[in-house]
């Protein structure tokens, strides 16, 4: 049940961070460019308010143009002036000023009412709406003697007009030769607010887009919504432009602009809905392909994990059994992935044991105790370097690899347990130095992976002696037992150096770690040992003991009993291994 569960969970977790890794990216990518899909389409619909506004402040522009002609034609009409500035005036002169008023009123439908007003007090006007109060009260006065330009004003403000008229007005110089340019008075036109009403009317492109025309106090002159003339914005509702602003429980994107000629303002409210409908359906769109997206993870992943697990779980099985002693076992793949080669080197392995075995069960007792032992020695050999606590561990941490997805490190570490493998079952008594140092290296580099690159190695010998022949897994056994005893008990980062000498005739090959070495008296005592290990004897003890006597033994058997190893050791600072075999050149030692 607890495999099953580890089984299990390493498929949720496969599944999860495939899913995670693809889909991180995909929501990232998506809400940056929903981000900038919204700042584009602000940004047109900016642009798109900005040509409207030039639009609207064009055509305003042109109607102040006209008016102000209109009022050049009125106001300084000679025989309407010397009417006004007559010193005696009865009612003859005065119908005859509201004649021409009434004249100039009917030749433009959108003015109301015209007034001229005499510095004197008097007031001479068309057939008009009526003033409620004195001009003279509600007007500013000129900034200077030779202010004449064309003012306008809200309907509701200075001149406490109904809300539905606007008034226009311009301080007025004689042109007569007794008071030349002389100022004499104000000239004020009443008009309806039709004319700016259709402007804005007629340029609004989306009747659910609101534009204003407001004057100096906030006051809407004219709107596109009838109910709000003569209403105030708020302030707060000019601190939004260019942003956001709330308007009757709806967000609507806020831009405003001046009115040339006028101390008028343009503002533009469009509803949020309709400036990110586009946006909106680019979401959608986004959210959709997340969901294909995921779908297709999920199936995706669930057949990565079976096809990542499904391999480490028939190996772990084998190897179970092999371990078990069914050495019948193999494992088989439908098709060719990172595991075949130890698929291939596991098979191959388990055979040969299961040969060995056999051939050792098979064996006649007459056979000679000393070729009977070399098969001993040879087996035990070969499954120490089978070793099936190794191979679980090595398998374990290639499963950690899978999981956090490392591919690189998966492969570099498949291809060293293969190397390792095969060399163990390959047939031979004898292998160079050279081949020996590699079985070493990739020994090494897969306890590296396993203890996070704990360990550093290196060989140090003449390229001449490292085609030199020696026992087949002499080295690796050695080098096991420092990393095991030596150097993985020790806090700081394992080094081991490997060299080989031509010594008094004899090659010297010294295994050197630099680890938690021993004390002297055991150093003593495992000398005494291996000085008395005999060539047709089998050890016991324990396991870092065993290794090296039965090292020991399979030197004296083959060499001689002047050769074997040495070990040199210093407590807290490593250990020195000597392996002491007849150089070639001394004759042939096969």
């Amino acid at each position: 049940m607890s495999s099953g569960r580890r089984q299990y969970s390493l498929s949720i977790r496969l599944v999860i961070s495939n899913v995670i890794m693809v889909l991180l990216p995909i929501l990232l990518v998506g809400g940056i460019a929903a981000s900038v899909n919204d700042r584009i389409m602000k940004e047109s619909v900016s642009q798109t308010v900005d040509v409207l506004f030039s639009q609207i402040n064009g055509r305003i522009e042109d109607y102040f143009d006209d008016m102000d002609v209109y009022t050049q034609t009125i106001f300084y009409d000679k025989s309407v002036q010397t009417l006004v500035q007559r010193e005696e005036m009865g009612w003859t002169q005065y119908y005859q000023i509201k004649s021409y008023l009434d004249t100039y009123r009917d030749m433009n439908k959108s003015v109301k009412g015209i007034y001229f007003i005499h510095f004197d007090g008097s007031v001479y006007t068309s057939s008009s709406v009526a003033l409620e109060e004195d001009p003279w009260k509600l007007l500013r006065p000129p900034a200077s003697d030779s202010a004449e330009g064309l003012f306008f004003y809200a309907s509701g403000g200075e001149l406490r007009l109904p809300d539905y008229y606007i008034a226009a007005y311009r301080f007025i110089k004689s042109i007569t030769e007794s008071h030349f340019l002389e100022p004499i008075g104000l000239g004020l036109v009443i008009l309806d607010r039709n004319r700016l009403q259709s402007m804005l009317t007629e340029s609004n492109l989306n009747k659910k887009w609101k534009f204003y025309i407001v004057d100096s106090g906030n006051r809407v002159v004219a709107s596109t919504e009838d109910r709000v003339v003569g209403s105030s914005l708020a302030d707060e509702f000019f601190l939004t432009d260019g942003d956001f602003k709330s308007i009757s429980g709806i967000s609507h994107f806020v831009r405003s602009s001046p009115v040339n000629k006028a101390e008028w303002k343009l503002v533009a409210a469009i509803p949020e809905n309709e400036l990110f409908w586009e946006g909106r359906a680019f979401k959608y769109l986004i959210s959709i392909i997340v969901v294909i997206m995921l779908v297709f993870m999920l199936a995706f992943a669930s057949y990565f994990n079976l096809y990542i697990t499904n391999p480490i779980r028939k190996l772990t099985r084998a190897i179970a059994k092999a371990a078990a002693g069914d050495f019948k076992t193999k494992v088989r793949f439908t098709s060719p992935n990172e595991f075949t080669g130890i698929a291939d080197a596991f098979n191959h392995m388990v055979s040969e044991i299961d040969v060995l075995t056999r051939g050792m069960v098979s064996t006649q007792k007459q056979l000679y105790e000393t070729e009977l032992e070399k098969k001993q020695l040879q087996l035990t050999g070969l499954q120490g370097q089978i070793n099936s606590h190794f191979l679980y561990n090595t398998l374990q941490g290639i499963r950690g690899m899978a999981l956090s997805h490392s591919v690189e490190e998966i492969n570099h570490t498949v291809d060293h347990l293969v190397k390792y493998l095969r060399y163990g079952v390959h047939d031979g008594e004898y292998a160079t130095l050279r081949e020996e140092w590699n079985h070493v290296d990739s020994y090494m580099q897969i306890q590296n992976m396993r203890y996070g690159n704990r360990f550093r190695w290196m060989l140090g010998a003449e390229e001449s002696l490292l085609e030199h022949p020696v026992l087949k897994l002499l080295l690796q056994p050695i080098v096991e037992n420092a990393v095991l005893h030596g150097m993985n008990g020790s806090r700081a980062r394992g080094v081991l150096k490997i060299t080989a000498k031509v010594e008094r005739g004899n090659l010297v090959v010294r295994i050197l770690n630099i680890g938690s070495g021993m004390d002297a008296e055991s150093v003593e005592r495992l000398n005494a040992r291996l000085q008395l290990v005999a060539s047709n004897s089998i050890e016991q003890g324990t396991r870092q003991s065993i290794g090296l006597l039965n090292i020991q033994k399979r030197l004296k058997m083959y060499y001689g009993n002047e050769y074997g190893i040495r070990i040199k050791s210093w407590e807290r600072s490593g250990t020195s291994v000597s392996v002491i075999i007849p150089f070639a050149g001394k004759g042939d030692i096969r």
